[in-house]
This record gives C-alpha cells, sequence and structure tokens, in this order.
C-alpha cells in the first residue's frame, strides 16, 4: 500500500505528530485529529469541519478504513483531495441514515450517489473505495454499492479523513 495508519498510539497525541506506519505522514488542513483508544478522532473543528489528507502518490487507488460516526454524526473517508476545499468524500450520516458519494468542489458539497441505510452512532462501518480513472466505486460493510463516473479531481492524489462533528473517529 502506497499510505497506512493503525493508529496505535497514546491517546491524545495529534494525529500529525506522529508517523504513520506507511507514508509521510499526515496534514491535518482544517480543525484537528488526535488519537483515541486506536482510532483517529475528530477532536476540534474549524468552519464546521475537520480534514486530514496524506499524499498517497497516484489517483486510482483502493482505500479502506473504519468509519465510526457519533450521534448526529456525519464522518467521510476523503479521496482525490488536492486541497481544503476540492475532494470526493465518502461518507456516513447518522442524521439522515445515508451512504453517499459527495463530490466537494470550491467547498461546495453535491450529492452524487447515494443510498438510505441506518447508520447508529458509535458503531464501526467498513467503506472500501475503488478509483479507476473516472470511475469512483464504494461499498459499505461489504454491501451497499454506490458508483459514479466523473472526472473531477481525476488526477489528485491525497486522502483521508473527514468529519462534521467532534468525536467521529477513524480505524483500520
Amino acid at each position: 500500500p502506497a499510505l497506512l495508519d493503525l493508529f496505535v498510539g497514546d491517546n491524545d497525541v495529534a494525529l500529525s505528530a506522529r508517523p504513520m506506519d506507511i507514508g509521510a505522514g499526515w496534514s491535518v488542513t482544517n480543525g484537528a485529529f488526535d488519537l483515541q483508544s486506536g482510532y483517529a478522532s475528530a477532536a476540534t473543528l474549524a468552519s464546521l469541519y475537520a480534514l486530514a489528507l496524506a499524499e498517497a502518490g497516484r489517483a486510482n487507488a483502493v482505500l479502506s478504513g473504519i468509519v465510526r460516526p457519533p450521534v448526529l454524526g456525519v464522518a467521510a473517508l476523503a479521496a482525490r483531495a488536492s486541497d481544503a476545499n476540492n475532494a470526493w468524500l465518502i461518507r456516513i450520516s447518522e442524521v439522515a441514515n445515508t451512504f453517499a458519494l459527495v463530490e466537494r468542489n470550491g467547498g461546495i458539497h453535491t450529492v452524487r450517489a447515494s443510498t438510505s441505510v441506518p447508520i447508529a452512532a458509535a458503531t464501526d462501518y467498513a467503506i472500501r473505495v475503488v478509483l479507476t480513472d473516472a470511475t469512483i466505486t464504494a461499498t459499505l460493510d461489504g454491501a451497499n454499492q454506490i458508483s459514479y463516473v466523473s472526472a473531477f479531481q481525476q488526477s489528485a492524489t491525497k486522502y483521508g479523513l473527514y468529519a462534521e462533528i467532534l468525536g467521529a473517529q477513524f480505524g483500520t
């Protein structure tokens, strides 16, 4: 893999203050993340969200991770990001009970594909995303497949974590 973080370390250590298992490290572009019991946890929001990115050096990739939303939470894996305002978000919402592919273009969110699925707070959900050229396909817990074709951000090579509420957690 180009990137891997097992989120091992002492609680309350900033995500960006420690090395990844594989990769150059995290750049927290908005808010803050820290370690909490083997998860990366959104610790501070700025402008209503937190975002941490890591450079993978490739746009075509397979991205996988555990997302654990808090009560009334929205949390996502970020893919093909170039900066804080331009990325794909593979998002789960405990509020709306949805799993969605969201285009974040100029800071504006547009849902491009979604499915209704029960999402419970403080529950681990496995997200897997395959990005091949213009096609993005994602699954939630090995099912609930959604897909979209777009050239937006097709050559961007950063991946990461996105949260719209404190306490959203991410694992491997």
